[in-house]
């Protein structure tokens, strides 16, 4: 706001209410902060028009370059939260004030050193998964949640049932062995209302105007999605987001310089997709292993109807909005089979290792006997996996 507004407001209320507020003569800085109050917050990103949403998702990156072979996977993304796979965290347990929403047991706790408060998820191969996921995620550059699996020792907690709790019920000290802890988001949302997300639709939408991402970063996501099963894909669980960093301003209010697309739960991956969310879509071996990539069924009828020959990849949505059989092009298949392939034998067995993905107590019968899955089993998966992209060609 220029100086000749400031010294209008500044007379103004300093004649309007002499004596009142004398004070904002001598300050006018403070004036015009007041001015701003009194205007109403001008800041909001979570009430976007449609057509300013629709910018922000045209200008929108869903993807960042990473230095794959030097990638730590099991130290994951360092911040302010970070700490070692299986480290004892410290915190105070949150009431919520609302209802819990979501299959896996949740709940808030507040960092006894940082203050900060953070998501807590236990008891549940979601957190498994979840780790799986978002750090290949992270690994390979494409935006998610930055997720730790902990040891928490939770003070003032629910003696039963900290994600949904009673009131009558004792708070106590729990320890919780096979926590995960997420932290929250470091940016804000970019949305017209709350939980607003976005479909995988909306890629094909925007592929021919978007600025800042190529069709081979987005198919690459679709297919990337396809890898693990992402069968959990409304609209909630992605977000249009901006980080923190990339906020500024203009013409009094907030704008994004550059917003991203990302996956923000990934509880339901490394299983088997199916038309309803349940005990086969996380951490599942025996889903994730038998379960191609290609959708070939698909491409037989596509190509006899329409005459041209595509790639589908095969995946089963929970949801309507969801992503299913998405096809691929051959742009987005050489895009992320160029990144899979720079993952080394150590970085792939240190993903199911700090996934805990051991530890599901899963039984399959191999060579005439039962035995326990292992990470060797998962590697395996995850490679046969990966040489499915590498041998097709989708053109």
């Amino acid at each position: 706001m220029n100086a000749g507004i400031v010294s209008f407001f500044e007379h103004h209320i300093y004649t309007d209410v002499r004596g009142t507020i004398k004070y904002f003569r001598v300050c006018p800085i403070l004036s015009l902060l007041f001015f701003l109050f009194l205007l109403g917050p001008v800041d909001d990103l979570t009430k976007l028009s449609r057509k300013e949403r629709e910018n922000y998702l045209q200008r929108a990156k869903v993807w960042q370059k990473t230095d794959i072979p030097r990638m730590n996977i099991l130290a994951g993304p360092q911040n302010e939260i970070a700490v070692p796979p299986e480290a004892e965290v410290l915190c105070h347990y949150v009431e919520e004030r609302g209802e819990v929403i979501g299959a896996s047991p949740k709940f808030k706790c507040k960092l006894l050193d940082t203050g900060e408060v953070v998501r807590i998820k236990y008891s549940r191969r979601e957190t498994f998964a979840e780790i799986a996921g978002t750090r290949l995620l992270w690994t390979l550059g494409f935006y998610t949640d930055e997720v730790y699996p902990i040891e928490l020792r939770c003070f003032g907690c629910p003696q039963h049932d900290p994600s949904k709790p009673s009131g009558e019920e004792t708070r106590m000290e729990r320890v919780v062995k096979d926590g995960i802890m997420e932290r929250n988001f470091d940016g804000m949302e970019l949305a017209q209302f709350p939980d607003q997300g976005w479909k995988w639709r909306e890629l094909d939408r925007i592929a021919k105007k978007a600025s800042a991402a190529t069709k081979a970063e987005m198919d690459a996501l679709k297919l990337l999605a396809v890898f693990i099963q992402h069968t959990d894909s409304k609209p909630p669980q992605q977000r249009l987001g901006c980080y923190d960093k990339d906020l500024g301003w203009q013409d009094s209010g907030k704008i994004c310089t550059q917003p991203v697309l990302m996956i923000q739960d990934l509880g339901a991956t490394f299983g088997v997709g199916d038309r309803r969310v349940g005990g086969f879509s996380a951490m599942y071996y025996k889903g994730l292993e038998r379960i191609d990539i290609w959708n070939n069924e698909k491409e037989d009828r596509f190509q006899q109807e329409t005459g041209r020959r595509a790639c589908f990849g095969r995946l089963t949505s929970a949801f309507q909005d969801g992503l299913m059989d998405p096809e691929i092009s051959e742009g987005g298949r050489q895009f992320l089979d160029e990144l899979l392939n720079q993952l080394s034998e150590d970085q792939i067995r240190d993903l199911f290792r700090v996934a805990r993905a051991d530890e599901t107590d899963e039984v399959i019968f191999e060579k005439g006997r039962s035995q326990r899955v292992t990470i060797d089993h998962w590697v395996s998966a995850f490679k046969k996996k990966r040489d499915q992209i590498h041998q097709r060609t989708c053109s």
